[in-house]
């Protein structure tokens, strides 16, 4: 396309361009993107304050351990949460799949789900 441009406006030969652009693309290294490792996620549930911190951790917690999407822990609603006398029982609404839903059991010692 950007060829063909070149060529109506300037009525040009292009194979200048065309070499150009391959060198171009040749030097170009692709950005590999920023993992959260689990390193990180030890040291921010052990170093940030709960005082302003809590919510969030609890949000990475119940992300990573129902494997849930952002998506889904950002349309999580109070209703979801159900609070029995030694478990937390959390359904998660599946986005992929709108008919299933996760029941995840929390209690002091862990995950069971």
């Amino acid at each position: 396309m950007l060829k063909s441009c070149i060529i109506l406006k300037q009525n040009t030969d292009s194979s200048k361009l065309i070499i150009y652009i391959k060198r171009q693309t040749q030097q170009h290294q692709p950005k590999k993107s920023a993992v959260l490792e689990h390193a990180h996620i030890v040291k921010f549930i052990a170093e940030a304050p709960d005082s302003t911190c809590l919510m969030t951790k609890a949000a990475l917690v119940l992300g990573i351990s129902g494997m849930c999407r952002r998506g889904e822990v950002c349309n999580m609603k109070p209703s979801d949460l159900e609070l029995k006398t030694d478990i937390i029982v959390v359904t998660v609404r599946r986005q992929q799949q709108t008919l299933l839903e996760l029941s995840l059991y929390l209690t002091h010692s862990g995950l069971i789900s």
